[in-house]
């Protein structure tokens, strides 16, 4: 069965040498020896402990003060979807349709099945745009096991040319990118995950001839959906 655009969701340093070592160093003979071999008497030899003057009193340093960075302003005809659930948002293009979905992913030999959630925004006359899928990761894997585990590393397809994947941020957290999908097709998706969930943003900027539509978003429009995809504090 093919699953719709929003459905393929496959991603001690040692401190110095231990300090100073102080040695106390005892004469054998007494006083009455060292008084004799400075021809004063015992009484005279007296030891002066210079008094330790006050500690200076040093600042602690202030801490720097912190700020959230300013979100970006939105472009004109432009609107923020937040998800009422994971508290995530991304801004997106106005006047589309949300499309929201779920389907269970394929089991594998040491992994359940999982739940796969869509929320994809959709013109009426051109199709899907841009949209996100989140999972729950139950093995704890590693978003590069993720993705191989569940929708499949899409540099690898059968039969069809290899990709390089690139690295990216989106949202503070590392994010890999895909120019193909696993059919081979061109694409413009990223893995990511956060707080325990997996995370596929894609956009249509390139479209499917298999779906039968054209590409809906340009490349730098949904650059700024990366750039503005926001987690909840």
């Amino acid at each position: 069965m093919i699953k719709p655009f929003w459905a393929v969701v496959g991603g001690l340093a040692l401190l110095g040498a231990a300090g100073g070592i102080g040695v106390l160093i005892a004469t054998t003979g007494g006083e009455e020896e060292a008084a004799v071999q400075n021809q004063q008497p015992a009484s005279a030899v007296t030891t002066v402990s210079p008094s330790p003057g006050p500690s200076p009193t040093v600042p602690a340093p202030s801490p720097a003060p912190t700020s959230e960075p300013s979100p970006e302003p939105l472009p004109n005809g432009w609107e923020t979807y937040t998800d009422p659930e994971l508290r995530f948002s991304f801004p997106h293009p106005a006047g589309l349709t949300l499309r929201e979905g779920s389907y269970e992913t394929h089991q594998t030999g040491r992994c359940p099945v999982t739940t796969v959630k869509t929320s994809g925004f959709d013109n009426m006359d051109s199709g899907p745009v841009v949209g996100v899928a989140t999972a729950p990761n139950p093995c704890n894997l590693s978003l590069e096991e993720w993705i191989r585990t569940y929708p499949g590393w899409p540099c690898e397809p059968m039969s069809s040319p290899t990709c390089e994947p690139t690295s990216v941020t989106v949202g503070g957290e590392r994010g890999i990118r895909f120019s193909i999908d696993t059919l081979g097709d061109a694409a413009a998706r990223i893995y990511f995950a956060h707080a325990g969930v997996i995370y596929s943003l894609g956009g249509n900027v390139f479209g499917s001839g298999e779906g039968g539509y054209g590409p809906a978003i340009s490349e730098e429009d949904f650059e700024l959906v990366i750039q503005g995809f926001r987690f909840a504090s």
